[in-house]
This record gives structure tokens, C-alpha cells and sequence, in this order.
């Protein structure tokens, strides 16, 4: 079964998320490439050992969450396999989540253009591991440094952005309409309400 966690985090954002896990947990990150026959030749998988290392991260230039380059994250201690499957009569070797089930998948999402803020996303396409539950730490980080809002998490410096009136959206190619709105905050010096204060209620003389 398919587990994922949504975000919408600028680079700082990131950077503290995947910062705080790193403090526990060494990672990798892998590049998901593939390529095709043992003939063409060795696969390169590009593989950084922090997040801050990451090209461009932040940066969102397609303009859609899953157009974007993405990760294989895992513990550094955990073996990797390349793995080796079949797609439309080829056979294809590349960075794939099966046969690494300590894994987790990073679409990191991030700035387009000045104008939006692309969402990102931590999923696993394979049932928990019996191990170490590298998305349980991802969403335990998320919980910790960003706000928790209906169906995904807000990166402090994202709210900042969405609150000067950039754009928070799954694609830049999708409608303003559909563009995830931040729930209106309470002020927390706002008048009581009358059914909140039963002397205001009732008024005076009763």
C-alpha cells in the first residue's frame, strides 16, 4: 500500500526537515535514473550524502511536483540495489524502490518562477519495513518544524511566501482555482464571542 506525506517547503525549509533526521540517521540520496541493456553500457547514479549538497534544490523550474529531478532517500548503513525490470518489451536497470525497503521517495517540490511555490512530497509504494521507518522519521521531522494543515505540512518560510500572496500548487499547468489555500488563522486577541461569554449573552439587566 502506497503511504505518502505532502509539503510545500522553500530550500531553508528543506534543509531543517531533512537537517533534524540527518542528526539520527546518516542518508543517501540517490538520483532516480535508468537506462537500457547491460550493453549500453554502466549506469552512473548520481548520490549525495546531505540534503544541502542537492542541486537546485528549492527550485522547482518545470513547475509541476513530479517533473522535477527526485530522490531515493535511505540510510546511509542500508545496503542499495539496483534493480532491473521491464517496461514496454525493454528491459531497463535503474534507481527503483524495490529492493530497498528501507527507502522512501523525495519529490522536493519548490519555487517556480517567483510567482509559485510547488508542493513536494515523501511517499513508499511498499508495505512498512519490519526495520527502520525512514518516512515515520520524515513526517515525525515535519511535525516538528512546520505547521500541520489539512492534508499536508507548511514550511515556515513557504507560509511567509503564501501569506505575501505567492501561489502554493501541485502544478503551475492547474488552474488558480485549485491552488491549496492556508486556513485562516485565529487571532489570538480576538473579541470573544457572545455564545463564548455568557455575560455578553445575556446582556445587561439580566
Amino acid at each position: 500500500m502506497s503511504r505518502r506525506v505532502m509539503f510545500f517547503a522553500t530550500r531553508d525549509d528543506l534543509l531543517r526537515v531533512l537537517g533534524r533526521v540527518e542528526q539520527s540517521v546518516p542518508l543517501t540520496y540517490r538520483a532516480f535514473v535508468t537506462n537500457g541493456p547491460p550493453d549500453f553500457g554502466p549506469l552512473h547514479v548520481p548520490t549525495w550524502g546531505t540534503a544541502a549538497e542537492l542541486p537546485a534544490l528549492g527550485t522547482a523550474a518545470e513547475g509541476d511536483i513530479y517533473r522535477q529531478p527526485s530522490y531515493l532517500l535511505m540510510p546511509a548503513a542500508s545496503p542499495f540495489t539496483l534493480r532491473v525490470r521491464e517496461a514496454g518489451g525493454r528491459t531497463l536497470r535503474g534507481v527503483y524502490p524495490e529492493g530497498n525497503p528501507d527507502s522512501a521517495m523525495f519529490y522536493p517540490g519548490g519555487l517556480y518562477n517567483g510567482a509559485c511555490l510547488v508542493g513536494g512530497e515523501f511517499s513508499v509504494g511498499l508495505p512498512k519495513p519490519a526495520g527502520f521507518d525512514l518516512l515515520g522519521a520524515l513526517r515525525r521531522a515535519l511535525q516538528a518544524e512546520f505547521e500541520r494543515v489539512p492534508d499536508s505540512f507548511v514550511g515556515p518560510c513557504a507560509r511567509e511566501l503564501a501569506v505575501s500572496g505567492l501561489r502554493l500548487v501541485g502544478s503551475t499547468w492547474q488552474p488558480p482555482e485549485v491552488d491549496f489555500k492556508l486556513p485562516v488563522r485565529q487571532s489570538k486577541h480576538a473579541e470573544p464571542s457572545a455564545a463564548a461569554d455568557p455575560a455578553r449573552k445575556a446582556g445587561p439587566g439580566s
